[in-house]
């Protein structure tokens, strides 16, 4: 059904973007664009959902802990 896993992954990563309402578009999304562009590439490197909660919670305690 979904041959093209490039446009997957930018309607998801665009969906994960726009459901995160704390952010404006300058002010994250976009960086929450990347992030979920990079989750999906993981989850396909990967097989395992595992590696991309490793990663998306990494990522949330070095942003909490910087900011």
């Amino acid at each position: 059904m979904f041959e093209n896993n490039k446009i997957v992954c930018f309607i998801s990563a665009f969906i994960f973007a726009s459901v995160h309402e704390q952010y404006t578009w300058l002010d994250g999304k976009i960086n929450i664009f990347i992030f979920a562009i990079l989750d999906y590439y993981l989850f396909k490197k990967t097989k395992t959902i595992y590696s991309t909660m490793l990663y998306h919670f990494l990522n949330n305690l070095v942003f909490n802990l910087y900011y």
